[in-house]
């Protein structure tokens, strides 16, 4: 959310707190700077480490290539293990073909012998019949097919993979580390896949130990049954069915890790190869203390609502000695010019949502690489706003002192029962402390202009230098270290003033309440609850202040961890999120405000009869 000092000076806003910041701030803390040096330290290992396990393994799999390439097949890149799988399984394979090499020589022979003696004494061949021959054909070329569609699969497999990784490696070296809890996702995947393969194994063998039993049960009955009996027929069957079913399990399940891990990788292709946006418990978490204050907020107001409602009620009640209102023109006045500033304020409130809608709207269909100068155009309209909030704020101070003029006159000739009217010396401190406060006002409405045309100077330059430049100078620092430490020197005298003028004004209804037979005074019980809601709120708030500390420090650590030209924006749900919590906090803090002025207000109005209001 964008925010301008200078728009909230002339809708007359007033923050407890700092605003909230944009995008556009770049000041880090000292902490947060060295937790960067020394994630980019971390970074930097890993990054080394990394660099050399993947030249050891490349130098590995150029020697498998080159010694699979030798023995003309294609290169798979095993892991020692699965090459040292693969060499005794290769062993084993090797001694079942040599010996059912020599079974089979055996059996030849064993069956030229044969055909040579029913050749002799006129016996039929035990040759296989054209049906057999065209259906073992067609098995076998249906197998074949089947073995040619798996290797074409792996080859595109393959093909994608070396393509994505040359795509990452022309993108830099940066940190692609996956979290814990994808490598976890990993391993547990891995895992699965080596029990699935050797469920495979332990399937496979134990179907062709079966069926060389069967070869060895039907050589040894002279090779002369053609036909497989029905319970063999019926296993066949089975066992078919079982395999299709099984092949049609691992296919759905390698489809959707196919599914997940193209969509994982177009997520890592739009945002990068690292995580930027929030855990689900960390937004689960923010959600339920974002709900617990807008809770504790309502049921707060609520309570000094009802508070304040019994409190006017009992002013009402109370009947002093010596008439305490207004005038009726005194109050129709009051009550226009208190329309006409509200009016003012919602309309100046339109304006900025209207305005801050716009901005944020353009902001967010913003993309590149961290632009961070305003366009001319928005500049532009920044300076009509300002010269037209000037020349408003302008003329409705100059209006608000002419009906102040013409107030103070209605005053000094108006007459009652006892005096109302302020003497002479007072009305001096008080259009010298008006004068005072205009003055400061009007300095450090300059101030803040010289500081936004200093920060406009600063981004142009910034853009100019380049569009991803993320450090600032040691000026930069050192000024806006400054400008904060002023800033906080600011807030505490506005605070303690504050808090003596609470001070003066409790006192004065504490000796108003002794003059005259009317009470203005809360009790001391209602003073007491107040104090401690005040305190518990305080309380709380520290609390929940720490907490989104802690927050965004783990936040930014983890920012931190972005490296190399991927985009480092966030999310639109979480964009979103963040808006509207900002919206509603800015809500709750306008609302609280408005209260406690018409509550000072109040406390003026009923101070104005006794003699004992001060401004």
């Amino acid at each position: 959310m964008f925010y301008n000092q200078a728009l909230d000076h002339s809708s007359k806003r007033k923050y407890t707190v700092s605003p909230i910041k944009g995008k556009d701030v770049k000041q880090l803390s000292p902490r947060t700077n060295a937790a960067r040096a020394a994630v980019a330290a971390r970074s930097r290992a890993q990054k080394d480490a990394e660099a050399r396990r993947l030249g050891e393994e490349n130098m590995e799999r150029r020697r498998r290539i080159e010694m699979a390439n030798s023995r003309g097949r294609d290169a798979k890149a095993l892991t020692p293990e699965m090459e040292a799988g693969r060499a005794a399984v290769a062993a084993q394979s090797r001694a079942k073909k040599n010996a059912e090499a020599r079974r089979l020589a055996e059996e030849n022979a064993e069956r030229r012998r044969r055909i040579e003696m029913a050749r002799s004494h006129g016996r039929d061949a035990k040759a296989l019949t054209p049906e057999m021959e065209a259906g073992r054909a067609a098995v076998a070329a249906r197998s074949q097919a089947m073995k040619d569609a798996e290797a074409h699969r792996l080859a595109m497999e393959n093909a994608e993979k070396a393509r994505r990784i040359a795509e990452a490696r022309a993108r830099g070296r940066d940190a692609k580390a996956l979290t814990p809890e994808m490598e976890a996702g990993r391993a547990a995947v891995a895992a699965r896949s080596r029990a699935q393969k050797e469920a495979e194994a332990r399937r496979l063998a134990e179907e062709n130990a079966e069926k060389a039993q069967r070869i060895a049960m039907a050589n040894s009955r002279g090779r002369d049954a053609k036909s497989l009996t029905p319970e063999m027929e019926a296993a066949r069957s089975a066992v078919a069915a079982r395999s299709r079913a099984e092949k049609a399990a691992e296919a759905h399940r390698l489809a959707v890790e196919n599914a997940e891990k193209a969509q994982r990788i177009a997520m890592a292709g739009s945002h990068g190869r690292d995580a930027k946006a929030l855990t689900p418990e960390v937004e689960a978490a923010r959600r339920a203390v974002a709900e617990r204050s807008a809770a504790r907020k309502s049921y707060q107001e609520q309570k000094m609502a009802e508070e304040n409602a019994t409190f006017r009620r009992r002013l009402q009640a109370q009947v002093g000695r010596d008439e305490k209102g207004l005038s009726p023109e005194i109050l129709a006045a009051r009550q226009a010019v208190a329309e006409r500033s509200a009016a003012q304020k919602e309309a100046a409130e339109l304006r900025m949502q209207h305005e801050n809608g716009q901005i944020r709207a353009r902001l967010s269909q913003q993309h590149g690489r961290d632009v961070k100068s305003l366009s001319e155009e928005t500049n532009a309209a920044r300076r009509a706003v300002a010269e037209r909030v000037k020349i408003e704020k302008s003329l409705a101070q100059a209006k608000i002192a002419e009906e102040n003029a013409a107030m103070r006159q209605k005053l000094a000739n108006a007459s009652g029962r006892d005096a109302k009217a302020l003497g002479e010396e007072t009305e001096a401190l008080r259009a010298a402390v008006e004068e005072r406060r205009l003055m400061e006002k009007h300095l450090a409405a300059a101030r803040m202009m010289e500081e936004n045309q200093e920060m406009k100077r600063r981004l142009a330059e910034a853009g100019s230098k380049g569009r991803d430049a993320k450090a600032l100078s040691e000026e930069t620092e050192h000024m806006r270290q400054a400008v904060e430490r002023r800033r906080l020197r600011d807030a505490e005298a506005k605070a303690a003033k504050m808090r003596a003028e609470n001070a003066e004004m409790k006192r004065r209804i504490a000796e108003a309440s002794e003059h005259g037979r009317d009470e203005k005074a809360l009790s001391e019980a209602t003073l007491a609850a107040r104090r401690a809601i005040a305190e518990q709120h305080e309380a709380e708030h520290n609390a929940a202040m720490a907490k989104l500390h802690e927050e965004n420090l783990d936040f930014g650590a983890r920012l931190s961890n972005a490296h190399g030209r991927d985009e480092k924006g966030l999310g639109p749900e979480t964009l979103a999120a963040r808006r509207a919590v900002a919206a509603e906090k800015e809500r709750v803090k306008q609302a609280e405000m408005r209260r406690l002025h018409e509550e000072n207000s109040y406390l003026s109005q009923r101070l104005r009869g006794t003699g004992q209001y001060k401004r």
